[in-house]
């Protein structure tokens, strides 16, 4: 967002650039408070940020050049770095033979913004229009944050998301209002790399197999056609089978339209769809660690129910881990004493129904 307001012989639009394009990208605040200081030709600009309302914490903010006149002697921060409360500062005594425009926003219950911007005595006075243009410029620092906020939310929420589908074997990919794919999880994009059953063509999700093209774009119209609005109802999801050129097991899909929030970021805001996607040939990966805390196991318990819920038998699983039938057997006594079950077919939904499915999840950090 630009701004072609100016005073005198500065322009404040690359100012709010530098703002915006700071504080969404994770930059420092110090910066936006550097530039201001340096484009509206003042000796000190100060930003004071009460981020807990009534009685909260107050950060601020600092940036002086020739200072005042006594840059050593004069530390802003101390003078309007108060704690204790969320009135905006008074002008310190110290300061009081300069010039000064100052401009507060926000509220106690959320945050409260002031910016104050000083100049020497021996300088040109604030105009009328620099408190306007000081009001405007914190009106900026303010929706900068609050977008910076809402993002970094959003970026949160969607790691997350991605995280569990990807453990419960789950892929989704996010289509737009003209079915071109906006997002996918990792999963998803793996079944997509592979052009096994699944292919992306001109930003666009396709099947290999013509039949099941067919029916898959008459899902995916579908989809887009039902989208919520204003308060709609949701239409049914439908169920797509596709055939893959491996010879390995179809991929079962679930095309369902979205209804995306006004308030969405970015591109997310024009989602029209979403596509599930299950592959019968992945499992959920099971963590022996994980097992051992949800259910008391020993390792060798956990390493033979894991085996078992994969879908082999006793005699397979004592094989796979080089055991004797008679161990494999005494640990599916103790489990089964532990659990609480008498079945094999107990253990394997009792497994696979608990939290042990996302047990090794991905990392991912908050940027």
């Amino acid at each position: 967002m630009t701004n072609h307001l100016s005073s005198g012989a500065y322009r404040i639009d690359p100012v709010v650039d530098i703002i915006y394009d700071t504080l969404l990208g994770g930059g420092p605040v110090q910066r936006c408070v550097d530039e201001i200081r340096t484009n509206i030709a003042a000796s000190a600009v100060v930003l004071t940020i009460d981020v807990r309302g009534q009685g909260g914490e107050r950060i601020t903010f600092c940036s002086s050049g020739e200072v005042l006149g006594q840059p050593s002697e004069i530390n802003l921060e101390s003078l309007f770095g108060n704690r204790n409360s969320c009135a905006k500062p008074a002008l310190p005594e110290q300061l009081a033979d300069f010039y000064h425009v100052t401009a507060d926003a926000g509220s106690s219950e959320d945050a409260r913004y002031h910016l104050w911007m000083l100049r020497s005595q021996d300088a040109s006075p604030f105009s009328q229009q620099d408190s306007m243009v000081c009001a405007m410029l914190l009106s900026h620092i303010r929706r900068a944050f609050e977008l910076a906020g809402r993002i970094g939310t959003t970026d949160v929420e969607r790691q997350v998301y991605s995280s569990v589908l990807d453990r419960l074997s789950v892929g989704a990919i996010i289509l737009d209002d003209k079915g071109a794919i906006l997002q996918t999880t990792a999963l998803a994009a793996s079944i997509l790399n592979t052009r096994d059953g699944l292919t992306a063509h001109r930003g666009h999700l396709g099947a290999t197999s013509a039949s099941d093209d067919k029916d898959l774009q008459i899902a995916i119209k579908a989809a887009l056609a039902g989208r919520p609005l204003n308060g709609e109802a949701m239409a049914a999801p439908r169920a797509v089978s596709v055939a893959r050129d491996s010879g390995a097991r179809d991929l079962g899909l679930i095309v369902q339209p979205l209804g995306a929030p006004a308030h969405a970021d970015g591109k997310l805001r024009h989602s029209a769809a979403v596509v599930f996607i299950r592959d019968p040939e992945r499992n959920a990966e099971l963590e022996s660690g994980t097992l051992r805390q949800l259910f008391d196991l020993t390792p060798a318990e956990a390493a033979v129910a894991r085996s078992l819920t994969t879908g082999l038998s006793l005699d397979e699983a004592a094989g796979a881990l080089n055991i004797s039938r008679n161990t494999a057997r005494a640990h599916l006594r103790s489990i089964f004493s532990k659990s609480g079950i008498t079945r094999q077919t107990e253990l394997m939904r009792l497994v696979l129904n608990s939290a042990a499915v996302l047990g090794d999840a991905p990392a991912f950090s908050l940027q």
